[in-house]
């Protein structure tokens, strides 16, 4: 064999043991339905004086065709009324909305970051309330679960509970003295669906089950949701 025939096949082995290790890296960075990942800041130890704490995301779909992941916050971050008003109110109209796509969208992330948060239809219609009421779809960079979409993504019912955070629990949330998640008293926590009547919205409560409040419940958590570009560099 001759030197250069060898140093060939030496450059041709580095090559390829290159592109092996680049391969396994990208697969490495690219979340799967299940994992946990870390993505925005937002206060959760309730001690403002060490800054807002990196936010936990459970990855629930990642759709490799169109390059975005489904994510959803592991813990309640805050607690909030859906609408501020005990009045009627839908997912388009109620004062949540407003504020997840407003203060909380660019609070929690940076320019970089919310450019990673995709633009979503969401959909409001009636085969996403049990009621099987229409309401407006909505274009939303964060949004909540629906109803139908909790079972969709979640295996059993018990894998919805979720804790709040210190935060949430000083801002009033309701902390569980008989469920636990983590080691840590679970909540309950709102998703977009109205309910039995446009004054009080679905969510889940400490028994995993199914419920709902008034829109002017302040004690629900909040769990927010969006889609991530896979594309835009963020792992």
């Amino acid at each position: 064999m001759t030197a250069m025939i060898r140093r060939n096949l030496c450059i041709g082995a580095v090559l390829a043991l290159a592109l092996s290790l680049s391969l396994l890296t990208a697969c490495a960075d690219t979340p799967a339905a299940g994992d946990i990942i870390t993505f925005g800041r937002y206060e959760q130890d309730n001690d403002p004086s060490d800054g807002p704490e990196p936010i936990e995301w459970i990855v629930l779909a990642v759709d490799e065709t169109a390059g975005r992941a489904l994510v959803l916050s592991r813990h309640g971050l805050d607690a909030l009324p859906y609408n501020t008003e005990q009045t009627d109110a839908s997912w388009e109209t109620c004062t949540l909305r407003a504020w997840l796509n407003g203060e909380f969208l660019t609070g929690a992330f940076t320019g970089e970051e919310q450019a990673a948060v995709l633009e979503t239809a969401v959909d409001n219609s009636a085969g996403q309330d049990p009621w099987k009421r229409d309401g407006a779809d909505t274009l939303d960079r964060v949004f909540l679960l629906s109803w139908p979409e909790s079972r969709m993504y979640f295996a059993a019912k018990e894998d919805t509970l979720c804790a709040p955070t210190d935060h949430a629990a000083a801002q009033g949330a309701y902390l569980s003295k008989t469920v636990s998640v983590g080691g840590r008293a679970a909540g309950v926590w709102w998703f977009r669906t109205p309910a039995a009547g446009d004054q009080s919205a679905f969510g889940v409560p400490d028994n995993a089950d199914w419920g709902y409040n008034g829109v002017s419940t302040a004690f629900v958590c909040v769990r927010p949701a969006l889609w991530l570009d896979l594309n835009a560099g963020i792992f």
